[in-house]
């Protein structure tokens, strides 16, 4: 029993032929016998599949790279522009012409003598100051107005992969309530996210202008769409970052759009340095980021949502953010990073219907 016994028969091999002897293996404990495979050509074809490999995978990487640098410059839905495909306008003077088209519509031939006089003035003073990329940040690109935001002057050689595939992401945006992402513009040492030009200008714009009168309807229209735009871009892991009043544009139909979203993202990936921020700018900014290392240059999703606090006290006091305390913009961010007590707005019943 457990034991081995020879039964004085010869074992019957195929053929007739006993296999052959591995002496340098048999029966030695922790020794893998090879099976007649040469270890070292083993490991020359598995390195050899290995560099086909690596190579292949490199080989495509620089095939897929080439043609989103193609994609950048050509075709209907290039990204990368430059002063051939914008023309760079006054809107302001173009306010003027139009609404002197209309005066001269509207009262009859009466004035169209003084109509012709304000256009030639207008004219005039057009070509005294003639419009270009270094005085406007409004042009028309592709028969539509579009804006420039432009990014921090610095070393900017060109669209690095990790750029492109931010403005990939945001050139696939498509919502109501988000201000579409047209492309980069890149010359003259210039460069600019070029967006949709919103009429209205910013929601900070029309807070601040006593002559426009904000019903809560029309408040509240406001707030709707900016929570359906953040709602859009949280549901894609997509943080704003820099959510404030003032990058909140209103179009000519008074529709609301998130903009300046992905400004981070292409400040951090081409390796723009770090400027902080004015304290004024960073009063939307939530306490756990003005504790970190860079404020204002990293957002998270909860902190778009302290900003969007700060942007409801806005609308319902129709004033700056803590504009109940009077207290300085530099004050204002120390007594938040640094709690007790808690720096919030304070916003009463009375202020807002119920």
């Amino acid at each position: 029993m457990g034991m081995l016994r020879f039964l004085g028969r010869a074992i019957h091999f195929p053929r007739g032929v006993s296999p052959k002897t591995d002496s340098s293996c048999w029966f030695t404990h922790g020794i893998l016998c090879t099976g007649g495979v040469d270890p070292f050509s083993a490991i020359m074809v598995l390195m050899m599949l290995s560099s086909v490999l690596i190579s292949l995978l490199g080989f495509m990487y620089a095939v897929r790279r080439r043609i989103n640098q193609m994609r950048l410059v050509r075709g209907p839905n290039k990204i990368k522009l430059t002063l051939a495909d914008l023309t760079f306008i006054n809107p302001s003077i173009s306010n003027q012409k139009v609404s002197l088209d209309d005066s001269r519509t509207s009262d009859g031939k009466s004035r169209q003598s003084n109509a012709d006089r304000s256009i030639k003035s207008v004219v005039s003073c057009s070509s005294v100051t003639p419009v270009t990329h270094e005085n406007s940040n409004v042009a028309v690109y592709e028969g539509d107005w579009a804006w420039l935001k432009r990014l921090p002057y610095g070393t900017f050689s060109d669209i690095n992969p990790k750029t492109s595939d931010v403005f990939e992401l945001m050139k696939d945006l498509r919502h109501e309530n988000v201000n579409p992402f047209l492309g980069f513009f890149h010359d003259c040492d210039i460069f600019a996210i070029v967006t949709e030009f919103c009429s209205r200008g910013s929601m900070e714009d029309l807070l601040q202008n006593q002559d426009v009168k904000l019903d809560w309807m029309f408040k509240s229209s406001l707030l709707l769409d900016l929570i359906k735009g953040m709602r859009y871009l949280h549901h894609r892991n997509i943080c704003h970052g820099r959510l404030k009043s003032r990058n909140c544009v209103v179009d000519g139909r008074f529709v609301l759009k998130v903009t300046d979203f992905g400004y981070n993202e292409v400040l951090d990936a081409q390796k723009f340095p770090y400027v902080e921020p004015p304290a004024e700018e960073l009063l939307w900014t939530a306490p756990e980021i003005l504790r970190g290392s860079y404020p204002g240059l990293y957002g998270t999703l909860p902190g778009d949502v302290y900003s969007f606090a700060v942007i409801v006290q806005e609308v319902v006091m129709r004033g700056p953010p803590f504009c109940m305390l009077e207290l300085s913009a530099q004050e204002l961010i120390q007594k938040i990073k640094k709690p007790p007590p808690l720096c919030r707005p304070v916003v009463t019943a009375d202020h807002a219907p119920m």
